[in-house]
Formats: C-alpha cells, structure tokens, sequence
C-alpha cells in the first residue's frame, strides 16, 4: 500500500515506565509508515519521561506533550488539538496493538468512506497479578464483518450483549469527530461509556473488524481493576446525566429505547456501587437519595424501569436483599 494518508496515534502516559517500550514499539513498528505518534506525559512522576526522551531522539515522528496531571480524558483531549492526521487512534500506554492494525485499519476505512472501524482485543495478565477479573473483547461469534449505521450498531450490539465501550477498539475518521464535536469529558471515570456512544449514535458507517488487533494488559492497579470507588460512582452519574441530554435528538424509537436502557444501567451502577462501598446504612441511605433525585430531575427515565426506582425509595430493602446475595456468593 502506498502510505499517503497519514495516521495520529495518541498515547496517554502517566507512570507506565515497566510497560511503556512495549507500548511504543507497537506504535513505531506499525507496517504501515506515514504515522505521527502523539504521546501526552500527563505528569508521570516515575521514569516515563526519560524513556519518552529516548524514543523521541530517535523517531522523529514522535511528539511528547508534557502537562501537569489532569488525568487520562485531559490527556487524550491535548493529544486530539495536536493531530495532523486523517484518521486518530487512542492507544493506552501499558497496552499494545498488532503490528499490521494501522495499514489494515486505513486500506478498510478508505475503500469504504468509514467514520469508525470497531474490532475485538486480546486479554493478557501480568505474571504477578492474580484475579477473578476477566473481561472477554472476542466478538466474533456475535457479530458479522460487516458495515453498519452507527445507530444500528449501537443497537444490535446491547441487545446482543456484544457492545464494548473503550475506545482503543475503534479506528476514528479526524473529520467525524470534530464535525460531530467529540471529545472526551474530563475529571471522571468511565469517560469511555460517554464518548464511544455519543461517536456510534451519530456515525453513518461503522464497519466491525473480527480481528485482536488490542492486546489488553489486567494488572494491579489499573483504571480497569479498580472499580468501587465513589470515582466510579460520580462517573457513572455523569455519564447517565449527559447520555440523557441526546434522547430528544434520536428520532428512532428502537435506539432511543437502547439508551435509556443504558443509562438505566448506569444509574443501577451507582446503587450496586454505593451497597458495597457503604457499610453503615444512614451513609449509604444519604447516597442513594443523591441517586434518587439525580434519576427524578431527569423525569424521561421513570418509565424504564420501576425497579430502579424502587431500590431508591426502599434502599433498606434494597441493600438487605444485595448483601445476603453477596453472603451467599462468598460462602
């Protein structure tokens, strides 16, 4: 293939030093070549910085942002201002990616004038780190290869239990974002949950690849493994409130129902959360009256789902009937 247009990958980095080579080889290497690497030292306070140098002094294609930390949607933000290219990538920087994915990605995305090309990920553990954790990216048994609508995609991929949210499984057309005005929601957790759906509803191609090209690194201490926390909590809020403010712009009535089918799951999210995170019951009662109201200024949800609205009115029935399941399940 001949190599005209060019790529920006965009690497968040922040104390990553044991992972990070492995990271930016698989960026460097890419077979396809006219690639600018964008990578966003978000204050690393370890020896990412000096590894960074290193590459930088080597490739030239290779551009270090340094910012003080605002964490991971700040940084990909930062990244995104900088972009030459036509099509963006958003590699995390402990994680790596298949050698062939760019040339693979750009011949598809070219050949049919896509706005998003989403593919499958491979799960690896580090050698020292022991969990029950174990997310599963293979959709291959799901999905067709095919070209979808964004909506269509959207749709077809809850209802079949196949949607993945995190935006390293999806190749972005430049253009698509910034005509749509996406970016990422700074300050909060799950920012993912936000973006890839807001991309998907307003997308007019999306072709599925059934391809790994991400390999995806479960270690300690990392976004993905640590997940009860109030963050998570205020990020699943935030994602259902602003999830909530694009329902009168969906004219179809099957993908509106898709939405507010998750943001009921957002919103299930920070009940589920907030029982285990509370452990004395005046606390937690506190906490999901802020759910509560959360949930009832935005009156569109009462009618998804009268259980939800149950477990915020009765939290005390709600909670009893949670632990004793958890009981049981760690017996």
């Amino acid at each position: 293939m001949v190599n005209k247009v060019m790529v920006s990958i965009i690497i968040p980095v922040y104390n990553v030093e044991k992972y990070l080579e492995e990271c930016l080889d698989s960026a460097i290497n890419q077979t396809y070549r006219n690639i600018e690497i964008i990578v966003v030292n978000d204050g690393s306070t370890d020896g990412s910085l000096s590894i960074l140098n290193e590459y930088a002094s080597k490739y030239s294609n290779l551009k270090i942002i340094n910012q003080e930390n605002k964490g991971l949607s700040a940084a990909r933000n930062s990244g995104l201002k900088q972009v030459k290219g036509k099509y963006v990538y958003f590699l995390d920087s402990d994680d790596f990616i298949d050698l062939t994915m760019i040339e693979e990605c750009v011949d598809l995305a070219e050949k049919n004038d896509l706005d998003i090309i989403n593919f499958d990920a491979q799960v690896f553990y580090d050698s020292d780190f022991i969990t029950d954790f174990k997310p599963d990216y293979d959709r291959s048994k799901i999905l067709n290869q095919d070209i979808y609508s964004g909506q269509d995609f959207y749709k077809y991929t809850i209802n079949y239990n196949a949607y993945k949210a995190p935006v390293w499984l999806s190749f972005y057309r430049l253009a698509f974002l910034k005509k749509n005005k996406l970016d990422f929601y700074e300050g909060i957790t799950h920012e993912d949950e936000l973006f890839s759906a807001k991309a998907f509803l307003c997308a007019t191609k999306v072709m599925y690849l059934c391809k790994p090209y991400f390999y995806r690194r479960v270690r300690k201490g990392s976004i993905m493994t640590e997940s009860k926390s109030l963050k998570n909590i205020k990020g699943y809020m935030i994602v259902a409130e602003e999830l909530s403010k694009i329902l009168d712009t969906i004219d179809n009535e099957d993908t509106k129902r898709v939405l507010k089918k998750q943001i009921f799951n957002f919103y299930n999210n920070c009940i589920y959360l907030s029982v285990l995170i509370f452990d004395n019951q005046d606390e937690l009662n506190i906490q999901i009256r802020k759910i509560r109201n959360n949930i009832l200024v935005n009156f569109k949800l009462i009618e998804i789902n009268k259980k939800l609205l149950i477990k915020c009115i009765f939290p005390n029935y709600y909670t009893k009937r949670l632990r004793k399941k958890l009981a049981m399940v760690l017996v």
